[in-house]
């Protein structure tokens, strides 16, 4: 989202976002900011990767994430690069964050008991 005012995203369904040229590198399903200012947004009841807003060009405020399952799970399930379940970078102003399923995944190591 780029200076968006007044959104609202709710009820969706987002797995396999990924960037190509880092594939060890999980990208966050929603990003609410990636432009001027955006505020006032409600992301409601979405089943994700991850929340960010990156901060690169511009600040964002007035944003409430509520009941969303975010699983921070990357596409590959053996890669663990940037898995975040909740990232607010800089300029990232007056944001609630209220009724949240955060999971943080096992590794597949883990999983065969060889750490």
């Amino acid at each position: 989202m780029e200076s968006e005012t007044g959104s609202v995203v709710d009820y969706n369904y987002m797995v396999g976002n990924k960037f190509a040229g880092w594939p060890d590198y999980q990208v966050p399903d929603i990003n609410a900011n990636h432009g001027p200012h955006g505020m006032m947004q409600l992301f409601e009841d979405n089943v994700s990767v991850g929340f960010q807003n990156d901060g690169y060009h511009g600040s964002t405020s007035h944003v409430t994430l509520f009941r969303n399952w975010l699983s921070a799970q990357h596409v590959d399930a053996n890669r663990t690069g940037n898995l975040k379940t909740v990232s607010l970078e800089r300029f990232s102003y007056y944001h609630n964050v209220v009724g949240k399923c955060l999971r943080v995944p096992r590794l597949a190591a883990y999983d065969h008991g060889s750490l």
